[in-house]
């Protein structure tokens, strides 16, 4: 019995050392040769953006936060060994310097305010193809640059005269 166990376990021990020696069918150097990025465009875009905060009823700031970042975007049904992540960090990769941006705007409307806000964004946006395994696709990217606060304006559309302050309930002692 004892020599059972120990043949078992010389076989197991054999089989895990052949797994662990042996190379696997797709290495990441082979994906590695195999994805091609062509920029085709490169330009500064902007966009406004307008954002409306009613705090006509607020007793507090309200607030909101404007965010960008840099963002990739693939096009096309690209079917590649190491997934899309994978390809998503190689286009990353080509343009790393941009790659960590984020850019933020808070715009605060005070208590009894019916604000509006026009926020400018300016961008670097590339776009071009990606050829893997004989598939093609289109990429595009977008990095933030600047946001601009362009106007604020207190629409003065608050009706406080309807605003009824909270009464509290009298409570009743029983006699």
């Amino acid at each position: 019995m004892k020599l059972n166990i120990l043949s078992s376990l010389f076989f197991i021990s054999y089989l895990i050392l052949l797994s662990a020696c042996s190379t696997p069918p797709s290495s990441a150097s082979q994906v590695t040769s195999e994805v091609q990025i062509s920029e085709q465009d490169s330009q500064t875009i902007t966009s406004t953006e307008t954002i409306r905060l009613n705090n006509c009823g607020g007793k507090g700031d309200s607030e909101q936060i404007s965010e960008r970042s840099f963002a990739v975007n693939i096009e096309g049904g690209l079917e590649i060994q190491g997934g899309i992540e994978y390809v998503e960090g190689k286009i990353s990769g080509k343009y790393g310097q941009y790659r960590n941006y984020s850019k933020s705007l808070k715009v605060i409307a005070p208590p009894s305010t019916n604000m509006e806000f026009e926020i400018k964004w300016t961008e670097l946006e590339w776009t071009g193809t990606l050829t893997a395994n004989g598939q093609s696709g289109k990429y595009n990217v977008h990095a933030p640059i600047e946001v601009e606060l362009v106007s604020s304006l207190d629409k003065g559309e608050c009706d406080n005269t309807n605003i009824v302050p909270a009464q509290p309930t009298p409570s009743t002692v029983p006699t």
